[in-house]
């Protein structure tokens, strides 16, 4: 095995590694806390779709992390984007409740994910509902 290969291999395991550790601190899968085997199929399915939407964003938010990993880590901008609140005005009518901050705007950003489609989706759930 050559010294490149070894290495190659070596990273792919390290980031296996990281993954389980993410799954066992951050979505809490280092205990089960079911009582039946379909129940831990279960929650192994949902840890499965978490980990590949966490794996998504992690790369869309890559190029954001890379420019600025002291703000902006995949739980930095999560916390982020949990700070956008949304209300129920004296008209019954959802708005937001904030104007979005520059942090914010980079995640949605990096999320391509742009303000429009965020007030479209308010517009949206409130002919809804």
């Amino acid at each position: 095995m050559t010294a490149s290969t070894a290495l190659t291999l070596y990273r792919k395991i390290d980031g296996i590694e990281k993954m389980f550790r993410m799954l066992k601190t951050e979505l809490n899968y280092d205990t089960f806390r079911v009582h039946s085997d379909s129940s831990v199929l279960s929650k192994t399915f949902i840890m499965f779709i978490a980990t590949i939407i966490r794996n998504e964003i992690h790369n869309r938010l890559a190029e954001l992390i890379k420019s600025d990993r002291k703000n902006y880590t995949v739980n930095k901008s999560l916390r982020i984007l949990q700070e956008i609140e949304i209300s129920k005005n004296a008209k019954n009518i959802y708005v937001s409740k904030y104007a979005l901050t520059s942090k914010q705007k980079s995640v949605l950003e990096a999320l391509n994910v742009k303000e429009k489609d965020l007030k479209n989706g308010i517009n949206d759930f409130n002919s809804r509902f």
